[in-house]
């Protein structure tokens, strides 16, 4: 429930820009964040691009794809029911996320397009 109305609240504060910006807006603070060399745990890290690839288009910006492949590697993550125990220790809807969340981990992981 959290996490619904967070999202509505946000898409509904950002409206006005376009959810494509706001897409924008958090690669670059993700990538910010890591250009200043903090430790983010990876599981966050994960969690941070798993919800830009599930919440907004995929042309958003593709600089974050080999900072994808690097955190999966990094976490030791080999399938979709790995990928979404890490997502599920944090904040994911199965029935909101599941179905796109899999697509978006195959595309990343095992090369599915």
């Amino acid at each position: 429930m959290l996490a619904g109305t967070t999202t509505n609240f946000l898409q509904w504060q950002y409206f006005k820009e376009g959810q494509d910006r706001v897409g924008e807006k958090l690669i670059n603070a993700l990538l910010r964040l890591r250009g200043l060399s903090i430790k983010i745990p990876p599981q966050v890290t994960f969690w941070f691009l798993m919800v830009l690839n599930v919440s907004f288009s995929s042309d958003v910006g593709r600089r974050h794809d080999m900072w994808f492949d690097e955190v999966i590697e990094t976490m030791g993550i080999s399938t979709w029911g790995e990928a979404r125990e890490v997502l599920k220790s944090l904040i994911w809807i199965d029935g909101l996320h599941d179905l796109k969340g899999k697509a978006v981990f195959e595309i990343f992981h095992l090369g599915v397009k």
